[in-house]
C-alpha cells in the first residue's frame, strides 16, 4: 500500500510540475490572459478526467477478453482442473490419514476402557 501511494504521488507531482511549468510559460508569453487562465485550467482538468477514465475503462477492456480467452483455452482449462485434482487428492489423502489416526485413538480408548470394566468386575467377583 505504501509503494501504490508513494508511486501515485510521484506521477501526480510530475503531472503537476509539468502543468506548472506549461501555465508559467504561457503566462509569461503573454498568450495567456486572466479570464484565458481560469478556461485553460477547466480544459486541462476536463481533459485529465477524461484521460483517466480511458485509462479506467482500458483496464476494464483488457481483462474481459483476457477472461474469455482463459475461459475458452481448452489446454489452459485442462491445466487449471489438473492441478485442482492433485490438491483435492493431497487433502484427500491427508484426511484419510488424519481419520486412520482417530480410529486408532478410538479402538485404543474402547480397549483400554474394556480392560478396566473387566478388572471392576474381577475386583467385585473377589
Amino acid at each position: 500500500m505504501k509503494a501504490a501511494l508513494k508511486a501515485f504521488l510521484i506521477s501526480y507531482g510530475i503531472y503537476f510540475a509539468l502543468g506548472g511549468v506549461l501555465i508559467v510559460y504561457l503566462l509569461y508569453s503573454k498568450k495567456l490572459g486572466d479570464m484565458t487562465l481560469i478556461d485553460f485550467l477547466t480544459t486541462f482538468s476536463n481533459c485529465f478526467g477524461v484521460f483517466l477514465i480511458i485509462l479506467c475503462l482500458g483496464n476494464g477492456l483488457v481483462y474481459i477478453p483476457k477472461r474469455y480467452f482463459q475461459k475458452t483455452n481448452k489446454q489452459l482449462n485442462f491445466k487449471y482442473y489438473l492441478f485442482q485434482l492433485a490438491e483435492t487428492d493431497e487433502d484427500k489423502a491427508s484426511l484419510r490419514i488424519e481419520l486412520e489416526d482417530l480410529l486408532k485413538l478410538i479402538h485404543l480408548y474402547r480397549s483400554e476402557k474394556t480392560s478396566i470394566l473387566n478388572k471392576e468386575n474381577y475386583s467385585l467377583e473377589s
